[in-house]
């Protein structure tokens, strides 16, 4: 029976105390993924199966199956992470990398595997980029216990719009996923024209105007783009947090309360007309 590659890292799981940490570098062309698994062996003989466990090529495609019997070797056509391995006090540091191109990255193995749902998107209309998953969060962490925690870093030099980021430190946004509160999602939208020119320093809470950034779209002396008209405001992806969005109730009373108040007093008329002729009929 043909299986995901991913098989024998989960299997390794089983077999050991393991945390990851996940740094995805968001740069003007291409996305790079570098992911390192910490896994922890307390014998010589678990630190010999950890060895042989973790693949040495793993295709960087979701959609390319292996079966679990197939020699760990590289197969023609295929293209494969790049695979680091340090041995450490407590077991083995295995480490993952590539580079993809924006179209691509969604295809990404570890992306798919981690996340019932993930995506990353580029909208040259709106000129924005958007990475998101759902509110399942890391779903290995619900199947394997011996996972106690992930760690998800996006760093990048665009200008942020709108984030849920559980820390930030200068333009590296982060995410916490542990056995408490690994339920939760993914939420970045950047601008792909605009970088965050005040050197990295971002806001220390998430949708909090920084006051050094001259290239903040909410600056009163923002200047205006001639070429990119304002769009109307965008449907919330179900399951998506956004700390950063306006209550969406509190917009719709403002759309329309410009119409409130004549109906109320085009009503209140009738209300009056309506007495009026009530009360001549019983004369």
């Amino acid at each position: 029976m043909k299986k995901r590659v991913f098989l024998l890292i989960i299997f390794c799981l089983l077999l050991c105390g393991c945390s990851a940490e996940v740094n995805i570098d968001l740069d003007r062309s291409t996305i790079a993924e570098d992911v390192t698994i910490y896994a922890e062996a307390s014998s010589e003989q678990e630190k010999m199966e950890l060895n042989t466990s973790f693949r040495k090529y793993m295709p960087i495609y979701s959609e390319i199956v292996v079966a679990d019997t197939e020699p760990d070797e590289k197969v023609k056509g295929v293209t494969y992470y790049d695979r680091t391995l340090k041995e450490t006090d407590y077991g083995y540091e295995y480490n993952y990398k590539h580079e993809f191109s924006y179209n691509d990255y969604n295809r990404s193995t570890l992306l798919r595997r981690s996340f019932r749902s993930a995506y990353f998107e580029k909208d040259n209309s709106e000129k924005v980029i958007k990475f998101y998953t759902d509110n399942q969060g890391v779903l290995l962490m619900e199947e394997f216990p011996q996972l106690s925690n992930v760690t998800v870093n996006i760093k990048t030099d665009y200008l942020v719009l709108e984030t849920n980021a559980d820390s930030i430190k200068g333009n590296v946004y982060t995410w916490k996923f542990d056995r408490s509160n690994y339920r939760k999602n993914i939420y970045l939208k950047v601008s792909s024209t605009k970088k965050n020119s005040s050197g990295g320093k971002t806001p220390s809470n998430p949708g909090e105007k920084d006051p050094d950034n001259p290239d903040d779209p909410d600056d009163p002396d923002y200047p205006d783009d001639p070429d990119d008209p304002e769009k109307p405001d965008e449907p919330i992806e179900p399951g998506i947090s956004k700390s950063t969005e306006i209550d969406p109730k509190a917009k719709e009373r403002a759309k329309y309360s410009w119409i409130v108040i004549p109906l109320a007093i085009l009503g209140f008329f009738i209300i009056i007309i309506f007495v009026n002729l009530v009360s001549k009929s019983k004369k």
